[in-house]
């Protein structure tokens, strides 16, 4: 009995030694489980959060292509030049646009000016505009070298044929003071000065509010008589119309018109590296306001441009440790920049009513002027303009937003994306250029052009390179 006794103690030691020695096995093997559970539960949480965002993004964006759709409906006119009573054969409105450059750019991207200014003004089959005010920001020594070099392009024998056509003028130079009609029903006292102070401090949109109102000014009072002006048509943008050129159009518009709106769409480069952007791209997302069929091929390839955007969330997260401010990549993340438009302004009456920049995008035009009767906004299939965003390569998007990183007064959540990318270092941005701007693959390119989500616009391509053509033949 004794011996049995002696077994079973020897056996329960055994076993609670072996207890012992697995413990801590089962232990770390429960914590482990538990772990994975909670990891499990954090990637779904995550997956149905992403799947929120892009139903909200999605939400909104049919809100916003809504709003828009009601606004051209029912506030401003969405007007049709063919539908206007034809103006007589040699009646020709002479227009003019103004935009703001930092001559550094000439270096990044040789070329693009010379097309640019050659596209608008003097291709047979471009816009045909009279005139460009060219607002240099060079208050930067670095920039100097730069803004010489392109005014001896003006001068020497490429420039001969633009140099009557465009004005150079600083940038940053001394806007002008108010005049009799602003001051009278114009911008209050204290809104002009919050955007001369920005201006100082360097704030884009408000030196290109206060150079639109100087070439505004320049356009009746300067040597050049100009009878509308396009404000901010930026370098890495081109007008198209339909049929004719700008001048023919805007001599037809109703008297009572005095401010017009171009919407635009947004080009997509298809290569990392274009040379010349007005000479290679050609795809096109199609503006909000014409992108509202509600089909699910149409779903499927907007959230795709969503999910680029929303695949960006680690520089996001990054920034929000370093103690910033996270915001969400946008209300949509279908356009990348802007998709509101830009203003042609009718100068005589925009001076004599004391009409000024309210953006970079419209004019407020007090008095009778405001009335809807008095704007519109023109069909984007009779005239456009293609915002070639983010075309100009690589290094070009990592200087772009290199030099816009205290920018305060642009509220676009893809810029504020960019800006926290930059904040990260230059991978970051590298990387955001890769997976949210460019558009490689083809097999994607064909169902978002099948959906109507974009469209092929080969118009500046095949005038620019017709033109080049020609000036090549002149040689």
């Amino acid at each position: 009995m004794r011996e049995l006794l002696e077994s079973l103690s020897a056996a329960n030691a055994s076993l609670r030694a072996g207890v012992e020695e697995v413990s801590p096995q089962l232990d770390a093997a429960s914590k482990a489980v538990l772990e994975g559970s909670r990891d499990v539960q954090d990637l779904l949480r995550k997956q149905l959060e992403a799947q929120r965002d892009l139903d909200q993004a999605e939400e909104s964006r049919r809100r916003c292509a809504r709003d828009l759709a009601n606004s051209l409906s029912k506030g401003p006119k969405f007007v049709r030049p063919s539908e206007w009573l034809p103006s007589p054969a040699a009646a020709q409105a002479r227009v003019a646009a103004c935009f703001m450059l930092k001559p550094s750019l000439l270096r990044e991207l040789p070329g693009v000016l010379s097309t640019y200014l050659k596209y608008h003004l003097l291709c047979p089959t471009g816009p045909g505009l009279a005139h460009v005010f060219l607002f240099l920001d060079s208050s930067e020594p670095s920039e100097l070298p730069a803004a010489a070099c392109l005014l001896r392009w003006l001068e020497g024998p490429e420039g001969a044929e633009l140099k009557s056509l465009v004005t150079l003028l600083d940038g940053r130079g001394p806007a002008g003071a108010l005049s009799a009609a602003v001051k009278e029903r114009g911008r209050p006292a204290e809104r002009d000065a919050e955007v001369r102070a920005a201006a100082a401090r360097g704030e884009l949109i408000a030196l290109q509010m206060l150079n639109a109102e100087r070439a505004l000014e320049l356009c009746a009072a300067g040597p050049v008589s100009i009878d509308w002006l396009l404000c901010n048509l930026d370098m890495d943008e081109a007008l198209v119309t339909s049929s004719g050129s700008l001048g023919t159009i805007l001599a037809a518009a109703p008297a009572e018109v005095c401010q017009l709106v171009f919407l635009n769409h947004e080009v997509v480069s298809e290569d990392p590296e274009p040379q010349d952007y007005f000479c290679s791209c050609t795809l096109v997302k199609r503006n909000p306001a014409v992108v509202c069929s509600g089909s699910e091929d149409e779903r499927r390839c907007l959230q795709f441009w969503e999910r680029r955007q929303a695949a960006v969330s680690p520089a996001t997260s990054q920034c929000a440790q370093e103690g910033l401010q996270a915001r969400r990549p946008g209300k949509d993340g279908f356009f990348c920049a802007y998709a509101n438009g830009k203003s042609a302004v009718r100068v005589a009456a925009a001076r004599s009513d004391g009409a000024f920049p309210l953006g970079s995008h419209r004019w407020e035009l007090p008095g009778p002027v405001s009335a809807v009767e008095g704007q519109g906004v023109i069909d984007p299939a009779e005239a456009c303009i293609l915002h070639y965003a983010n075309c100009g390569g690589e290094a070009d998007f990592v200087r772009k937003y290199g030099g816009r990183a205290q920018e305060s007064w642009n509220s676009l959540p893809f810029h504020h994306l960019c800006q926290r990318a930059h904040l990260t270092g230059g991978a970051a941005l590298r990387e955001l250029y890769k997976i949210a701007v460019i558009l490689e693959d083809q097999a994607e390119v064909e169902q978002q052009l099948s959906a109507g989500v974009c469209a092929r616009i080969t118009h500046v391509r095949d005038a620019c390179l017709t033109l080049k053509m020609r000036l090549d033949c002149m040689d």
